[in-house]
């Protein structure tokens, strides 16, 4: 069985008094992200190719959770990052195979080198 679409849902609660953290999902993607971080006694459901389809438990302790709202940016503050992010892969491509070049070249001199200094020569 699966889910409908308007049927699914992830919900993550805090319980004050008792001092952990719950979840419960039907959204497969969900349900596998925070597999790990549910204690092993949780509820989970399976469908019949044996994907994961709901889980509903407690959070491990060691689990750190921290809910936070996305950031809202302007259309000018989107611009403004996409360009500094296509900058930053622009300048991130040219050098790389370059520099990778030159490690694999500086690597087989030394190789070279360490194989010659151990030769003795008569």
């Amino acid at each position: 069985m699966k889910y409908k679409q308007i049927e699914q849902e992830t919900a993550i609660n805090y319980d004050r008094q008792l001092g952990y953290w719950t979840f419960y999902s039907t959204v497969q993607a969900d349900c596998r992200h925070w597999d790990k971080a549910v204690v092993d006694d949780a509820v989970r459901e399976y469908n019949e190719n044996g994907t994961l389809i709901m889980l509903n438990g407690r959070i491990k302790d060691d689990w750190y959770f921290k809910p936070r709202q996305r950031r809202k940016l302007t259309d000018e503050q989107r611009q403004m990052a996409a360009k500094q992010l296509a900058k930053a892969n622009a300048k991130k491509k040219g050098p790389e195979t370059s520099h990778q070049e030159s490690n694999n070249s500086t690597l087989l001199q030394d190789m070279k080198k360490g194989l010659n200094r151990g030769r003795k020569t008569r």
